[in-house]
């Protein structure tokens, strides 16, 4: 038990470090390149590519152990945000220090 918690302090203590950073999590990044990618694709009209994203997205999905026809749902959901133009809600805890950086 007394491991668990060191690892558990030892995490929060990283990811404030990482927040105060500014250091994007890997989520964060992963993001950002799936948005990045799906949208290059929908402004080249590459519908095969983006066919071929999206199958390849739900089998992974489903190798991890989620289901079909969920994965599938999540997917089109998500690509078709990104046709209609949705982006990334911001992050207010990066606004507020750019404020008080000055930017930096």
């Amino acid at each position: 038990m007394a491991r668990l918690q060191r690892q558990a302090e030892y995490q929060r203590v990283y990811r404030a470090e990482q927040k105060r950073r500014k250091i994007p999590s890997r989520d964060d990044a992963a993001r950002v390149a799936l948005h990045w990618f799906i949208t290059l694709m929908i402004e080249n009209g590459n519908e095969t590519g983006l066919g071929h994203i999206h199958r390849e997205i739900v089998r992974r999905l489903v190798e991890l152990g989620f289901d079909a026809s969920g994965a599938d749902r999540r997917v089109s959901d998500l690509i078709d945000r990104y046709e209609d133009g949705w982006t990334f809600q911001s992050k207010p805890h990066l606004r507020a220090t750019d404020a008080a950086d000055g930017g930096l």
